[in-house]
């Protein structure tokens, strides 16, 4: 888990699901499936539902949303879709990156919510 100083470009939709494509310093482009975050409750079903569309997700955060709870969904995420690589979350100014290995770290509760609620 860490934050990211990347830039971003190229947001589209293709057949209902947004993608947004991410520039790298090593000049990697990656497509996520987008997901903007509007209420509580709403993180959990938005990432089981995009099971399938694509192997990576970005969480747009605009509510308020409770880093344990937050924290618990993205896990389970993790354990749901073996195929999933990262999940990327926007809260304001603030980037997370999570993947796969920080998701099953024994301290991931801990670490995440520190970078969340900071």
């Amino acid at each position: 888990m860490h934050l990211l100083g990347s830039s971003y470009s190229s947001l589209q939709s293709r057949g209902g699901v947004a993608e947004l494509a991410e520039l790298r310093d090593n000049g990697a482009y990656m497509m996520y499936d987008l997901k903007t975050v509007y209420s509580k409750g709403s993180v959990g079903t938005q990432l089981l539902d995009s099971i399938g569309q694509s192997n990576r997700i970005l969480l747009n955060i605009t509510s308020e949303y409770n880093g344990r709870l937050l924290a618990a969904d993205i896990k389970a995420y993790f354990e749901a879709n073996r195929n999933a690589v990262e999940v990327l979350l926007y809260k304001g100014k603030k980037t997370i990156s999570v993947n796969r290995c920080a998701a099953q770290s024994p301290m991931f509760y801990r670490q995440f919510r520190k970078k969340y609620e900071q």
